[in-house]
């Protein structure tokens, strides 16, 4: 045990002076291997950092969240999932736009991994498309990060196994 926190550590000390990106691929999935530090850092990037100010740091933390579905599919799943469904509504452009590129990363990521989402959460997915634009969130203010967000979220739930650039 002591080897690994040691190794924690110089990974931790190397990549992150490196480049966020590596931090956030590479640092975060190795330390989410840890029981005690996994469901604190699902969290975090679920609570803070995919609803941060910054484009680049939302579509990176939909990304190291789908990155965590090894260490906790369960968790992702189902509490995340049902966090995310309701934000993808939010006033707060942001919240939006990173609850959308989390459920689109989320439901790419567990079906990579053999698993999906239940029919409930499925059909919660499928409707989130019809009630951003019925709130007509679509429109003003970021109703290009919107877009984007949402097809590639309704995307990935009816062709998971698909790929494009973002």
């Amino acid at each position: 045990m002591i080897f690994l926190k040691q190794k924690l550590v110089q990974l931790c000390t190397m990549t992150s002076a490196l480049h966020v990106l590596q931090a956030y691929m590479t640092v975060a999935p190795f330390i989410a291997q840890f029981p005690e530090y996994k469901q604190a850092l699902a969290d975090h990037l679920l609570s803070t950092k995919l609803s941060h100010w910054e484009r680049s740091l939302r579509e990176l933390t939909s990304k190291a969240l789908a990155a965590l579905v090894p260490t906790q599919p369960g968790f992702l799943q189902t509490t995340a999932v049902d966090m995310l469904l309701p934000l993808c509504l939010n006033s707060i452009l942001e919240a939006r736009h990173g609850a959308a590129l989390g459920v689109g990363e989320l439901t790419l990521a567990l079906h990579s991994q053999g698993q999906a989402l239940d029919t409930e959460r499925q059909c919660a997915v499928a409707a989130v498309v019809p009630a951003i634009e019925k709130a007509r969130l679509y429109r003003g203010k970021g109703e290009e990060l919107m877009r984007g967000a949402v097809c590639r979220s309704a995307w990935q739930g009816v062709f998971p196994g698909a790929t494009f650039a973002a």
